[in-house]
Protein backbone atom coordinates (compact mmCIF):
# COMPACT_ATOMS: atom_id res chain seq x y z
CA UNK A 1 0.00 0.00 0.00
CA UNK A 2 2.92 2.35 0.72
CA UNK A 3 4.24 1.96 -2.83
CA UNK A 4 0.85 2.92 -4.22
CA UNK A 5 0.61 6.01 -2.03
CA UNK A 6 4.13 7.06 -3.06
CA UNK A 7 2.98 7.18 -6.66
CA UNK A 8 -0.65 8.15 -5.96
CA UNK A 9 -0.32 11.42 -7.83
CA UNK A 10 0.97 9.76 -10.99
CA UNK A 11 -1.64 7.01 -10.87
CA UNK A 12 -4.33 9.65 -10.32
CA UNK A 13 -3.29 11.46 -13.50
CA UNK A 14 -2.16 8.76 -15.90
CA UNK A 15 -4.53 5.85 -15.14
CA UNK A 16 -7.69 7.63 -16.43
CA UNK A 17 -5.69 9.15 -19.29
CA UNK A 18 -4.36 5.81 -20.53
CA UNK A 19 -7.69 4.04 -19.99
CA UNK A 20 -9.47 6.82 -21.91
CA UNK A 21 -7.19 6.41 -24.91
CA UNK A 22 -7.56 2.63 -24.83
CA UNK A 23 -11.35 2.92 -24.73
CA UNK A 24 -11.35 5.64 -27.38
CA UNK A 25 -9.70 3.35 -29.91
CA UNK A 26 -11.46 0.14 -28.89
CA UNK A 27 -14.07 -1.32 -31.24
CA UNK A 28 -17.69 -0.44 -30.60
CA UNK A 29 -18.52 -4.14 -30.17
CA UNK A 30 -16.90 -4.09 -26.73
CA UNK A 31 -19.42 -1.69 -25.22
CA UNK A 32 -20.06 -3.82 -22.10
CA UNK A 33 -16.30 -4.18 -21.52
CA UNK A 34 -15.85 -0.43 -21.96
CA UNK A 35 -18.53 0.38 -19.41
CA UNK A 36 -17.10 -2.11 -16.92
CA UNK A 37 -13.55 -0.81 -17.35
CA UNK A 38 -14.77 2.77 -16.99
CA UNK A 39 -16.51 1.90 -13.73
CA UNK A 40 -13.46 0.09 -12.36
CA UNK A 41 -11.10 2.94 -13.27
CA UNK A 42 -13.49 5.46 -11.70
CA UNK A 43 -13.65 3.48 -8.46
CA UNK A 44 -9.85 3.19 -8.32
CA UNK A 45 -9.31 6.91 -8.90
CA UNK A 46 -12.00 7.79 -6.35
CA UNK A 47 -10.32 5.57 -3.76
CA UNK A 48 -6.97 7.19 -4.51
CA UNK A 49 -8.50 10.66 -4.21
CA UNK A 50 -9.84 9.77 -0.77
CA UNK A 51 -6.43 8.33 0.23
CA UNK A 52 -4.68 11.50 -0.93
CA UNK A 53 -7.13 13.59 1.09
CA UNK A 54 -6.80 11.49 4.26
CA UNK A 55 -3.17 10.34 4.24
CA UNK A 56 -1.55 13.39 2.58
CA UNK A 57 1.32 11.53 0.84
CA UNK A 58 4.74 13.11 0.39
CA UNK A 59 5.35 15.48 -2.49
CA UNK A 60 6.20 13.90 -5.82
CA UNK A 61 8.99 15.54 -7.82
CA UNK A 62 9.84 14.29 -11.29
CA UNK A 63 12.81 15.86 -13.03
CA UNK A 64 11.62 16.06 -16.64
CA UNK A 65 14.54 17.88 -18.25
CA UNK A 66 17.88 19.23 -17.14
CA UNK A 67 20.19 21.33 -19.30
CA UNK A 68 23.21 22.64 -17.46
CA UNK A 69 21.96 24.48 -14.37
CA UNK A 70 18.36 24.78 -15.62
CA UNK A 71 15.82 22.16 -14.55
CA UNK A 72 12.27 21.46 -15.56
CA UNK A 73 10.50 19.54 -12.80
CA UNK A 74 6.98 18.31 -12.30
CA UNK A 75 6.01 18.97 -8.67
CA UNK A 76 2.81 17.41 -7.34
CA UNK A 77 1.80 18.25 -3.78
CA UNK A 78 -1.26 17.65 -1.66
CA UNK A 79 -2.14 20.63 0.49
CA UNK A 80 -5.60 20.84 2.10
CA UNK A 81 -7.14 22.97 -0.66
CA UNK A 82 -5.83 20.82 -3.52
CA UNK A 83 -6.98 17.65 -1.78
CA UNK A 84 -10.44 19.08 -1.16
CA UNK A 85 -10.82 20.14 -4.80
CA UNK A 86 -9.68 16.71 -5.96
CA UNK A 87 -12.15 14.96 -3.68
CA UNK A 88 -14.94 17.36 -4.71
CA UNK A 89 -14.48 16.59 -8.41
CA UNK A 90 -14.23 12.85 -7.92
CA UNK A 91 -17.45 12.81 -5.92
CA UNK A 92 -19.24 14.34 -8.90
CA UNK A 93 -19.09 18.02 -8.00
CA UNK A 94 -17.42 18.90 -11.28
CA UNK A 95 -20.39 18.16 -13.52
Amino acid sequence: MTEILDKAFLIQIFLPLVAGFVLLFSPSKTKAFSKTLTLVISIITLALAICIFIVNPPDFIWSVLQIGGCKLELLLTANPLNSFILKFFYFGGGF
